[in-house]
């Protein structure tokens, strides 16, 4: 279930996909009703209040990059009551926009026959949501293979229709003979807004995405910037394409702008568009979805068989539960269900919102976002503000039925959930620092610190890997002289990707400075990089040297690591990795093991797989992420042997 299969395509096409279906299909005609051929401002509009849910979700998701989306950030910034509202809401609402695109698909069967009962079109729309359902139990692979094929598709369609179409709209169809009121441009964004939904659905799949740090925020970018160049610009054809008084009257618009360009075989074309359309919100929604209650029972808040998953990694129960879900919203009246829809994702971009404000508030040492949201704390509330006001529009009866979902999650949370679950959320620790209370609850900054180990791959078989290549260098004389570092950077620059006189003179100013970590025997000097490179490693055997500090204490090992900015985790863990490999090979040294027992080519392995007397730190896994790794350092010999020598500035 937790193999990262997803990659940045993959979350381009889920989340593209999860967007593009009836609001581009049905709504442009509706939506024409008002403002004629500037219906293409509702849809820019809509797109514009999305951004601050939008980077919110790229924060937490980077931050936080687990199975459950919503719900998993819901729950550890507010806490479990609201966790479960989050869970609920999320898995509510992509059920009830992808039982719609399953409806949508359904009626593309009317253009065969227009007089197909009701009842008929339902029955289509199930056995398209059993065929999504046999298609996800199968292999996440699968389903992700036959999302990035159709949406692949579908965009390629869609390019096709605006670039041809702008051989063939009329400038006259797009002039506007009346002043546009502000209001029904209010309200047709209200009504286009939903067209929107669907940009978060990949944080659900968030355990399952590879370099989550970034493909997460791109994917999601990426999507928003292209779905709405694509929505602006295929409604401004269409609208150029049919004139005001075709394009309101109009069901299916597109089919009719490639109707009005190529006759009959246009409307084809754009219809199968339309199918692609929903079949990619449908299968999206399906593939993720189903992430929710699988997540809300890992987490105790839902009966253990949701967490049930096959040999294959798919989390089958979830998939099944969701599926029946999506087939009991089929029944509902359909305003009722689309408008509770639309509330509901307006929650859960509330809640994103929310759930920024207190992990930044909450001054959680390991929540580490690699992307933040600009213009804090000004961007979420505006976010809040505007989706408090679009729900209020929605009438009464979806705020009746929301109180209603939120007064059952709160009795089932009471009566299953709440015995279950040890909480400790961004919230608790907002409110202690303000009533000036010591928080000595560690649990959510302790999951935190391996989310950010799991995140960045951090870990000892890694470093392991790195040691495993790792040059030795004998230099029985160095003393940090001028010609002494000469040599050494003509030795290493070739390894480090350097040139040898910048590396050299950088050498120079960190010896010259003592910007280096020094603990009896050894020292450890940090080579960052501007470009993005992997960690590389030498180590320098000075056979005892005496230190080149004026404390005497003879220096055994020197570790010279290059690294950058990406690689800061990582770095910082190395640090202590590399203090418990030098004291093991300085024993090694002394009591002549490394010769016996390790050659020079594994000595680094064999030695740091060795326990050693001086082993007196705790596990690296345990070690606490710092901005500051002198500081790190100094702490971590506090708790367990000598202080290091924090250097002169």
């Amino acid at each position: 279930m937790h193999r990262k299969k997803i990659g940045l395509l993959w979350v381009i096409c889920i989340t593209a996909g999860a967007m593009i279906g009836s609001g581009l299909f049905v709504l442009p005609g509706p939506a024409s009703k008002e403002l004629g051929p500037l219906v293409f401002i509702p849809y820019l509009l809509a797109s514009i209040l999305f951004i601050p849910a939008l980077l919110c979700t790229c924060e937490l998701a980077t931050a936080m990059p687990k199975t459950g989306g919503i719900f998993y950030f819901s729950d550890r910034s507010m806490g479990p009551r609201v966790g479960m509202l989050g869970g609920i809401a999320f898995w509510f609402s992509i059920a009830a926009k992808t039982a719609w695109a399953l409806l949508g698909l359904a009626m593309f069967f009317t253009l065969m026959d227009p007089y197909m009962p009701v009842y008929q079109i339902r029955m289509i729309a199930i056995g398209a949501c059993a065929a999504f359902m046999v298609l996800n139990l199968l292999h996440v692979e699968v389903a992700g293979r036959f999302q990035q094929y159709t949406a692949l598709g579908l965009l390629g369609l869609l390019a096709l229709y605006i670039v041809a179409g702008l051989f063939f709209f009329k400038p006259s169809n797009l002039t506007v003979s009346d002043d546009v009121a502000v209001l029904p441009t209010l309200t047709t964004t209200g009504l286009v807004f939903v067209s929107f939904s669907g940009i978060t659905w990949i944080t659900d799949m968030g355990g399952e995405v590879k370099n989550p740090s970034r493909n997460i925020p791109r994917g999601l970018i990426l999507s928003w910037a292209g779905v709405t160049l694509i929505y602006v610009a295929s409604v401004l054809v269409t609208a150029g394409l049919l004139g005001r008084a075709a394009l309101s009257g109009s069901v299916t618009p597109l089919s009719d702008g490639g109707g009005a360009m190529f006759g009959a075989v246009g409307v084809v074309v754009m219809t199968v568009a339309g199918v692609l359309a929903f079949l990619t919100t449908g299968n999206a929604g399906m593939l993720t979805a189903s992430r929710t209650p699988y997540a809300m029972s890992k987490d105790r808040f839902l009966p253990p068989m949701f967490s049930r998953h096959s040999r294959k990694g798919v989390p089958s129960v979830a998939v099944v539960a969701t599926a029946i879900f999506m087939v009991l919203i089929l029944f509902l009246p359909f305003d009722a269900f689309v408008r509770t829809a639309s509330s509901l994702e307006l929650i859960t971009l509330m809640l994103a919102c929310f759930a920024v404000l207190f992990m930044r508030e909450a001054n959680i040492k390991n929540y580490r976002p690699t992307f933040k949201v600009p213009l804090y704390p000004a961007l979420p509330i505006f976010g809040l503000l505007v989706y408090g006001c679009l729900i209020l529009s929605q009438g009464w009866m979806p705020i009746l039925i929301i109180l209603i979902i939120i007064a059952g999650s709160l009795v089932f949370y009471q009566s299953y959930s709440r015995s279950r679950i040890k909480a400790d959320y961004a919230a608790l620790h907002v409110i202690k620092n303000i009533i000036g209370i010591k928080n000595n609850e560690h649990k959510l900054n302790e999951e935190l610190r391996e989310i950010i180990i799991e995140r960045d791959g951090i870990s000892e078989h890694r470093f392991e890997s790195i040691i495993g290549s790792t040059p030795i260098i004998e230099m029985d004389d160095f003393s940090g002289s001028r010609q002494d570092l000469r040599e050494l950077s003509k030795m290493i620059s070739e390894f480090f990707g350097m040139g040898r006189k910048d590396l050299s003179r950088r050498l120079r100013a960190m010896f010259r400075k003592n910007e280096l970590f020094a603990i009896p025997g050894i020292m450890i000097v940090p080579v960052r990089t501007a470009l993005e490179r992997p960690y590389k490693l030498v180590v320098v055997r000075t056979k005892g040297h005496p230190r080149l500090d004026d404390q005497g204490v003879p220096l055994s090992y020197i570790f010279i690591v290059r690294w950058s900015r990406g690689m800061k985790n990582f770095y910082f863990h190395s640090i202590m990795w590399l203090v418990q490999l030098g004291e093991r090979l300085m024993e090694a040294d002394e009591d002549g093991s490394m010769a016996r027992n390790g050659s020079e080519d594994h000595g680094l392995l064999w030695a740091w797989h060795t326990k050693s007397s001086r082993d007196h730190y705790i596990r690296p896994t345990r070690f606490q992420l710092e901005e500051n790794p002198y500081k790190a350092m100094r702490e971590l010999h506090g708790r367990s042997g000598p202080a290091p020598i924090q250097p002169g500035r």
